[in-house]
């Protein structure tokens, strides 16, 4: 018989969270494409200053944090969708392991339908209805997912809903996506930029950062935590009566 784990998360050093800080930027850089390339493939979005990124990821880290220790073992992620008018469109964080990711909620908010596939469930099926997020921008704490964990990639999703762009805090280190999600986005012709305030889509998963680095690639979740997703009543999506 297994012993259950706790729902506490375990505590990571500074220096070790630091290291693992600097590994991701290294990455996130050599990510980057060549301008040329990155003009050729990239599809049309709105113009943003590195000031309006700044202010719109730290408004989705604000949503990461309401998912607190009920999303262990998985991060605290949030997730804030602009138009290309420059207003906010949607927003959603992860609120509880095995529910849908922050960047679900915040489609949904922004009023795409998305719905696991209930013939496969390997992805989801996306309605963009009249197309209000086309051209759009995800600023999401953390690299979509790219792997079928619990629930289909999120990677997948922005891309089919029709956004223009995605602009990352931080590359997930977890060994199963390290990169993939921004590869895969990229390659559909989506503008992505990786490092807006990272170092603080760092420090609000440290310990999750530490636990994950060096797991091997065949680990998505804790099969003891979280129970089944529920992509109904999971209550991720933004409560527009608390906004700022």
């Amino acid at each position: 018989m297994v012993a259950s784990r706790s729902r506490r998360r375990p505590r990571a050093s500074h220096a070790a969270a630091l290291f693992v800080v600097a590994a991701l930027a290294s990455r996130a850089r050599a990510l980057r494409p060549p301008a040329r390339i990155a003009r050729r493939t990239a599809r049309r979005a709105a113009p943003s200053s590195a000031a309006d990124d700044a202010k719109w990821m730290r408004e989705a880290l604000a949503l990461a944090a309401l998912g607190g220790d009920a999303c262990h073992p998985n991060p605290q992620v949030g997730c804030v969708i602009v138009g290309a008018d420059g207003a906010k469109l949607g927003a959603g964080f992860h609120p509880k392991a095995g529910a849908p990711h922050a960047e679900i909620f915040a489609l949904r908010d922004a009023g795409v339908s998305v719905e696991r596939d209930a013939r496969g469930g390997d992805h989801w099926l996306v309605d963009a209805g009249t197309a209000r997020v086309a051209g759009a921008t995800a600023y999401v704490t953390l690299e979509p997912c790219s792997h079928v964990g619990r629930t289909p990639p999120c990677c997948d999703a922005l891309v089919a809903a029709g956004l223009g762009r995605v602009v990352v805090g931080i590359l997930d280190p977890a060994p199963w996506v390290a990169g993939n999600g921004i590869e895969r986005i990229r390659a559909a012709g989506l503008a992505v930029d990786v490092g807006v305030e990272a170092a603080a889509c760092a420090a609000i998963n440290a310990d999750w950062i530490a636990g994950v680095v060096g797991l091997p690639d065949d680990v998505v979740d804790d099969p003891t935590a979280g129970g089944a997703a529920d992509d109904a009543t999971a209550g991720g999506a933004f409560d527009d009566a608390t906004a700022s």
